[in-house]
């Protein structure tokens, strides 16, 4: 509204207010350009982000399924160890039970046969742990039967 001053004024005031509310967002001299900018480069580093963690993800999870199909290799293997020392074990008892061959030799194939024992239940500690590395990559949990 008008005032008297404003009329004695010839309304200059009032004329200047309207015209710089008015003409205020036309000229912010590119502050909701750049605000916009830096919005979009906010999107696209975030994006690049999820980029960055997704493949990380992808990266550990084949990582941890390359280091499972290795530890099953190794347990294959054990197990063949354990099967050629047991073998070795009974031929060598055959051997002695007759007399043919003396004790350190049967002593030795029962040695062999225990360390590949032994090295069969790592293989099977390391490659369960590798399945639990692999369930932790997917982030997921086995089905358990009951």
């Amino acid at each position: 509204m008008l005032g008297l001053d404003d009329v004695l004024n010839g309304g200059e005031s009032w004329l200047l207010s309207v015209v710089g509310s008015l003409t205020a967002p036309l000229f912010d001299a590119g502050r909701i350009r750049n605000q916009i900018a830096a919005a979009e480069e906010g999107v696209s580093i975030a994006e690049l982000n999820y980029r960055q963690t997704v493949l990380i993800a992808m990266q550990d999870a084949l990582e941890t399924l390359s280091e499972l199909s290795y530890q099953q290799r190794l347990l294959n293997v054990g197990e063949q160890g354990v099967a050629n020392n047991w073998q070795l074990y009974d031929l060598a008892k055959l051997r002695y039970d007759p007399g043919v061959t003396d004790s350190i030799n049967l002593l030795t194939a029962q040695r062999s046969w225990f360390r590949a024992r032994d090295s069969l239940i790592q293989a099977k500690n390391n490659q369960l742990l590798a399945t639990v590395n692999v369930f932790r990559a997917m982030g997921v949990a086995p089905e358990l039967a009951e």
